[in-house]
């Protein structure tokens, strides 16, 4: 039975496109734009036949929203959302079968933390985005800079999306350590730094550099 179930929810999203989403268990729901849900049903694909899930630089998503009760997870994605990392759901980084994944400590400050459970890794649907070019053991550096910010989560510039498009760019040797940072947790420390954040944050230009930086690995 649970393998027809799978086979029936398999066939539903190839039938809507990638625009429906239903788990086997039906605890997580998923809808996508015709364009979203087309595209990242090609890449799942292309990843399964031809990427080795330990190796590379990874993004995964999974629903966030409670839709119901707790037992069922709802999420929505599309191309306009992902422009500005708005999409209603939560993003991790992989990095050679590493997971990192964000959370708030006690006092609502972002911290980046591994995810070791087997099980919480598949809950994510991931996307290869490259070959990474740094150690675990740089990336795992740049964690620990990062969590020393006691930066508070903020959905504009500093939520789950900015936070591991920022990483996943960083272990790709598109982003710098700095740059990264900075997108990150802004800190104006002279007139320049306040000119160019205001810059990124009230023109759109934080998001027309991501999509610039995304196309480069399209191409690449």
């Amino acid at each position: 039975m649970k393998s027809f179930t799978k086979i029936f929810y398999g066939a539903l999203r190839i039938a809507t496109a990638g625009m429906v989403n239903v788990s086997v268990d039906k605890s997580k729901i998923v809808l996508k734009d015709p364009f979203t849900g087309l595209a990242d049903l090609i890449k799942k694909g292309s990843d399964k036949l031809f990427r080795n899930r330990n190796q590379g630089v990874w993004i995964g998503n999974r629903p966030i929203a409670e839709f119901g009760n707790e037992e069922v997870t709802f999420g929505f994605s599309s191309a306009a959302l992902r422009a500005f990392n708005l999409d209603v759901m939560h993003q991790a980084v992989m990095v050679d079968g590493h997971v990192y994944s964000l959370s708030n400590d006690k006092g609502g400050n972002i911290q980046i933390k591994e995810v070791f459970s087997n099980y919480e890794k598949t809950k994510y649907e991931w996307r290869y985005r490259g070959e990474s070019k740094i150690t675990i053991q740089n990336f795992e550096q740049m964690i620990e800079q990062l969590n020393q910010h006691n930066a508070k989560y903020n959905i504009a510039y500093a939520n789950c999306q900015d936070v591991s498009d920022a990483l996943s760019k960083y272990a790709l040797g598109l982003y710098s350590k700095e740059k990264s940072l900075f997108l990150i947790f802004p800190k104006a420390y002279n007139i320049g730094d306040a000119l160019l954040y205001g810059i990124y944050s009230g023109s759109g230009a934080k998001a027309l550099d991501r999509l610039a930086t995304d196309i480069s690995i399209i191409l690449s």
